[in-house]
């Protein structure tokens, strides 16, 4: 298994040589997908469960409100700029060799992740999921 990874790693290290519009949509794609998973969470914490959330030990106290609204326009911000073309053509525009497939991949996969959410009881993700613990939390199945 580990070398079938380091296969396919190595083979998209490659990916530069053949395309470069390829290797930037997987980048960029790979980059939306950590930025939504951070800012999800930030947004849902200063808009949802602004008086409910459990504080640690690390704390920003009253500003910390503040810097998850600028966290939350940041991550969306920089993503929206990943969704864009990264090279136009003045003559032509933008043709199929520098299009940007980003948005389309990532539009593809938010409507799975809607899908499944949605499914029926008991196949959709709404019915099943609980969503990350506390460590030293009792787990319940």
């Amino acid at each position: 298994m580990i070398f079938l990874i380091l296969v396919l790693s190595s083979t998209l290290c490659l990916l530069p040589l053949i395309s470069d519009t390829a290797f930037e949509a997987i980048i960029s794609i790979g980059t939306i997908g950590v930025q939504v998973s951070y800012a999800i969470p930030i947004f849902f914490r200063v808009t949802h469960s602004k008086n409910t959330f459990k504080q640690s030990k690390f704390k920003l106290g009253d500003k910390s409100i503040y810097f998850g609204w600028i966290s939350v326009i940041w991550l969306s911000f920089t993503s929206f700029l990943l969704l864009l073309p990264n090279k136009i053509n003045p003559e032509k525009g933008i043709t199929g060799d520098i299009f940007n497939y980003c948005p389309i991949v990532v539009g593809f996969m938010i409507l799975i992740a809607l899908v499944n959410w949605n499914l029926p009881n008991p196949y959709g993700a709404k019915y099943f999921f609980r969503g990350p613990r506390r460590a030293g939390e009792n787990l319940k199945l």
